[in-house]
């Protein structure tokens, strides 16, 4: 319904006489380079403050090209219709000041595009005109003025906040709400190593962030699992212990610590740790639904116990709710793995769910995409193996 508004709005513009077509046109041409405009804003910030920008994201849905501009991965989607950047501190010093500046700086790129515009017509911008150029500059400063609107109203957008709750949030969050919103974007990349067999590039990144936030227990947990990974059970048993019960925190925090609790079970090595796992992870997952690295926690577990089709299931939500290609990688590894597990494994007396049918191409499908996806030669190798054994 919304395309054929859209088609019928397009339309009369289209085919109306006069100049109103250009400003419209305008307006709608220049919102994915105010776009890109406004997410060079947030990082430009973030740089002059020195603080690592681990990701920038245009646009929305399927990705089209991924790169990288030293330590920053680039995203470019197929609609640019919203973007992201994610900055992490390198230190704690007046991090609540430098939160809201970056938050400010993507508006205020899009403010001074606007400054310049009228600037170039000495403050008669909106003058009644039949320039061409104009009429262009015209259209776009609605579109700035649009996203202005939209970006500097305090106002959430489904598990988003828009730059006015980000600058509001900068100053008036809870400290333990606010570091973790600091820490997010190391949180993100160590979990995505982690599950591409890399702990110690993803130890790396969380002893980074401990630096400045060593109580932040997300941080502590994780960095927990990391020990176990290098076979230090024992010690990040202990450090596990040491944070307490998760479900003595908020649902955000509790789904994460029994998320990092069950990883570790996971990685101990030890098979009969792998029930207790299973647990946490489903309380995480109970916790967090909308949680892909949960599902895909789940799923890996099921795997490793020889349930394939309970990972079938949780591997597929995964997969489905996974919106990046270092998320889909895993999802992809792991469904090759367990298709070729239930083409040949015969059903469990054990299963608590009917094994799905899985057409004989499926494993070479799940082969194929593995290889177009960015993940690490342990996680390809381990695909390898299983799929030859």
């Amino acid at each position: 319904m919304l395309t054929g508004v859209l088609g019928l709005f397009a339309a009369e513009i289209l085919t109306r006489p006069g100049p109103i077509r250009l400003p419209v046109i305008a307006m709608f041409l220049a919102w994915g380079p105010l776009l890109v405009i406004h997410e060079l804003g947030h990082a430009l910030a973030a740089w002059v403050v020195d603080w690592r920008v681990a990701e920038i994201g245009i646009g929305f849905g399927r990705q089209l090209w991924r790169f990288r501009i030293g330590d920053t991965v680039i995203r470019i989607k197929v609609l640019p219709v919203e973007g992201y950047v994610r900055p992490a501190p390198r230190e704690g010093t007046r991090a609540r000041w430098k939160l809201a500046w970056i938050y400010f700086w993507g508006p205020g790129a899009e403010m001074g595009v606007l400054a310049l515009m009228m600037a170039l017509h000495k403050g008669d911008l909106f003058a009644r005109t039949d320039a061409p150029l104009q009429l262009i500059m015209q259209g776009t400063a609605v579109a700035v003025g649009v996203s202005l609107f939209f970006n500097l109203l305090p106002m959430p957008f489904g598990t988003r906040t828009n730059d006015g709750m980000g600058i509001l949030g900068s100053f008036l969050a809870p400290r333990a709400a606010f570091e973790a919103r600091l820490t997010g974007p190391n949180i993100l990349e160590a979990r995505r190593l982690l599950m591409a067999d890399e702990p110690t590039l993803a130890e790396a990144v969380l002893v980074q962030a401990l630096v400045s936030y060593p109580g932040e227990l997300r941080l502590r947990a994780w960095r927990a699992v990391c020990v176990a990974a290098r076979g230090d059970h024992r010690t990040a048993d202990s450090l596990l212990r040491d944070i307490g019960d998760p479900d003595s925190h908020g649902p955000a925090l509790a789904a994460e610590l029994h998320a990092a609790r069950a990883f570790g079970q996971l990685v101990g090595g030890d098979a009969q740790l792998l029930m207790f796992a299973a647990r946490s992870a489903k309380a995480a997952t109970a916790l967090s639904p909308g949680d892909p690295q949960n599902h895909l926690l789940c799923g890996r577990i099921a795997f490793e116990r020889g349930l394939y089709a309970e990972a079938y299931a949780s591997l597929m939500e995964a997969y489905r709710e996974s919106s990046e290609p270092e998320e889909e990688a895993p999802c992809v590894a792991f469904l090759a793995m367990t298709c070729h597990h239930l083409l040949r494994a015969p059903s469990r007396a054990d299963e608590d769910i009917a094994r799905p049918r899985i057409a004989p191409d499926y494993v070479q499908r799940f082969s194929n995409a593995l290889r177009q996806l960015p993940t690490s030669d342990a996680l390809r190798e381990r695909v390898t193996r299983t799929l030859n054994s």
